[in-house]
């Protein structure tokens, strides 16, 4: 009985310290702030959209704002009827079709 006794304990000493010596570091992560002092248009944000090309899209109180993974660009309003321009700076939504085109929607319209 004592000799089954002492195998358990050296078993389970073998094992707490196999399962430790096999066991992995969780992999290291970085948290980056951004506000608009670094990059986004404005700290107001009303919606977060990952598009198939995984790029980040913003929608805020003053501009929609696309990071490619190192910087900000963003996209306001012009009110000299440029054609490219967005409709308003309050972006309320963002989407995807099947076709990969973004859709957003503002306070003036799609």
């Amino acid at each position: 009985m004592k000799r089954l006794l002492n195998n358990i304990c050296i078993f389970s000493l073998l094992f707490l310290f196999s399962s430790k010596a096999f066991a992995q570091p969780p992999a290291p992560f970085y948290i980056q702030h951004y506000d608009n002092r670094n990059g986004l248009s404005n700290s107001s944000i009303n919606k977060l959209f990952k598009d198939s090309d995984n790029l980040l899209w913003v929608a805020t109180w003053d501009g929609l704002n696309m990071y490619d993974g190192s910087e900000f660009h963003v996209f306001n309003y012009s009110k000299e009827n440029n054609f490219k321009s967005i409709g308003s700076n309050v972006i309320q939504n963002i989407t995807e079709d099947k076709c990969g085109n973004i859709w957003i929607s503002t306070i003036e319209g799609i």
